[in-house]
């Protein structure tokens, strides 16, 4: 019988280092985004620009020098965790000319980076907890550029969209299957369209089967935006008696003693958001966004969520509701169009009143959600 004390081989401090090193290198958000320090809590709060000041002549106001604010907004980074179980054989394990870590190595790194990037880009089996993935955030936003014969001009219309909102697109993702259609990118006359801002623009491939080419053809944006940060760095532990349970239907998948079977548990937990900032071309942070897309070959099925915001007095009032990340203002009722489907964190503030903050579950055509917010009462 295999101790635990025999597979603490199995996993030195350089190799765990190594699975975080293949993780990024596999996940293509975690190559291009910008990593920031791991988080020592549950919850990373990032201070945001939400108003800039201003500065006034002060000639034109009679000599005096008038007042200006700078506000600050939050936004949160909440980790989740993604985890394995790995079930192998005794035999194999004790098969000296078996390499098991090497076996495992890779196809771990995969899945860490292939479960993290659907999520991110497509929100495909997206956490609750995070933000409103690339694409939703898109769709809403409306930067989405409907795909023609010419893809020249559709990533030129996309980066487009992006600078609109004051950002500098620097880099472009697409699915494989589009190396084809960046190689037809031809002249008039034929040739390549070569040294062009849009044959410049550095390219990445989504590899790891996390791209769904019936959702968007590409998306172009100023990938240093987005950050993300890690909670706990790849941790392990090896189970020898364990019953391994399916999470859907609830039946024993393994019972490791009853057949001679070891396990190795893999835990990596992190977060990640997109600040968006304020800035002095597009203020407006419904109408602003790093990123856009060209649609692809299919439909995305989407929704709408309603927000109804009412005082303690149940009468409408002016207020600002973040879903997501997404981000509108209004008086009591506000609108998120163009969501796809899932659940989604939201936070609502008005006036000097606590925020709120709640789930919503979108699950069909609409969605509304009532939300009363505590306003004190002037004197």
């Amino acid at each position: 019988m295999i101790t635990r004390n025999d597979l603490r081989g199995v996993f030195t401090h350089e190799e765990v280092e190594e699975i975080m090193e293949g993780a990024v290198k596999s996940s293509v958000a975690m190559q291009l985004f910008t990593r920031l320090p791991n988080m020592s809590s549950n919850e990373l709060k990032l201070k945001v620009v939400d108003t800039l000041p201003e500065v006034f002549w002060v000639g034109k106001s009679n000599g005096f020098k008038k007042m200006t604010k700078q506000a600050w907004d939050d936004v949160y980074i909440v980790p989740e965790e993604l985890a394995a179980i790995i079930p192998v054989k005794e035999r194999d394990y004790n098969d000296a000319s078996f390499d098991l870590w090497g076996a495992i190595k890779p196809r771990l790194q995969e899945a860490i980076g292939k479960k993290f990037d659907a999520a991110v880009f497509i929100g495909d089996d997206k956490p609750e907890s995070y933000r409103a993935d690339i694409l939703t955030s898109i769709l809403s936003m409306g930067n989405i550029v409907e795909a023609t014969d010419n893809l020249y001009t559709d990533i030129s219309d996309a980066m487009g969209l992006v600078e609109e909102s004051d950002y500098i697109p620097n880099h472009l993702i697409s699915g494989v299957s589009m190396k084809k259609a960046f190689r037809n990118m031809l002249d008039k006359n034929g040739r390549p369209i070569t040294g062009t801002e849009v044959d410049s623009l550095p390219r990445t491939y989504v590899t790891n089967g996390a791209w769904d080419k019936s959702k968007a053809q590409l998306i172009v944006g100023d990938f240093s935006q987005a950050v993300y940060s890690i909670r706990e760095d790849v941790t392990w532990k090896v189970l020898t008696e364990a019953t391994i349970i399916d999470p859907l239907t609830k039946e024993v998948v393994h019972a490791l003693a009853q057949e001679d079977m070891i396990a190795l548990r893999v835990v990596w937990s992190g977060g990640w958001a997109i600040p968006n900032p304020v800035n002095a071309l597009q203020p407006d942070a419904s109408k602003r966004f790093p990123f856009a897309a060209v649609k692809g070959s299919g439909e995305v099925t989407t929704g709408k969520v309603t927000f109804t915001v009412q005082d303690t007095e149940a009468s409408g009032i002016d207020a600002k509701v973040r879903l997501g990340d997404l981000e509108k203002s209004g008086n009591e009722t506000i609108e998120f169009d163009k969501l796809q489907y899932g659940e989604y964190l939201y936070r609502v503030t008005a006036d000097d009143a606590p925020a709120v903050f709640g789930t919503v579950k979108l699950d069909g055509p609409t969605a509304t959600e009532t939300v009363t917010v505590n306003v004190p009462k002037k004197a």
